[in-house]
């Protein structure tokens, strides 16, 4: 289901570059009901929780309002400077997210993206990245498992006190986790 709302019509104004992306590069003219009411609220540092069904618009929901503050907030920013950290339950929603980021990304010129997934080590995982690839080309938007990123909080690979955004899919929250050896250190970087 669509709205007959534009992109460029919300009440919530977009920044060209990714109106630009959103419209021209991936043909989305009209907003999606859970965009409608997700963006404007996560753009303004709200925390926001969605259940929607599969193909509803949830993956642009979260990543527009990123996109929208690395513009508005951090046009100059180091590639190093990761801001949002987006958790998916599974390395097939990692990579679907990474590609659609990754577009975006493309589109409007600037800031890094990074999927991370599979066994730190020697070897390369699924989507490429060598056991250095947190340090390579930097990555303002940072994808991951939980596995991946519970190994990199325990090894201290990477400061995240820089993070602004924090996306945690549905299964990722229901997780039987122990508190102390994985979200207290996620949310305790600051």
């Amino acid at each position: 289901m669509t709205l007959n709302l534009k992109w460029k019509d919300m009440e919530y104004k977009i920044a060209p570059p990714l109106l630009k992306a959103l419209e021209a590069d991936f043909g989305f003219a009209n907003v999606m009901p859970v965009q409608n009411a997700v963006v404007p609220v996560f753009s303004k540092n709200f925390d926001v929780a969605v259940e929607a069904s599969t193909g509803s618009g949830k993956t642009l929901a979260f990543l527009v309002p990123i996109f929208e503050k690395l513009i508005k907030d951090h046009p100059n920013i180091e590639k190093e400077d990761i801001k949002a950290l987006i958790i998916s339950p599974t390395r097939e929603l990692a990579y679907q997210t990474y590609q659609v980021a990754t577009k975006i990304q493309q589109s409007i010129g600037k800031f890094g993206v990074k999927v991370i997934f599979g066994k730190i080590g020697e070897k390369e995982d699924q989507a490429g990245n060598k056991a250095n690839a947190m340090e390579s080309n930097g990555q303002n938007i940072l994808i991951t498992t939980p596995g991946r990123i519970a190994e990199i909080l325990k090894d201290n690979l990477k400061d995240l006190k820089s993070i602004e955004f924090l996306v945690l899919g549905r299964p990722v929250v229901n997780l039987k986790m122990k508190l102390t050896d994985f979200w207290i250190p996620i949310f305790n970087r600051n």
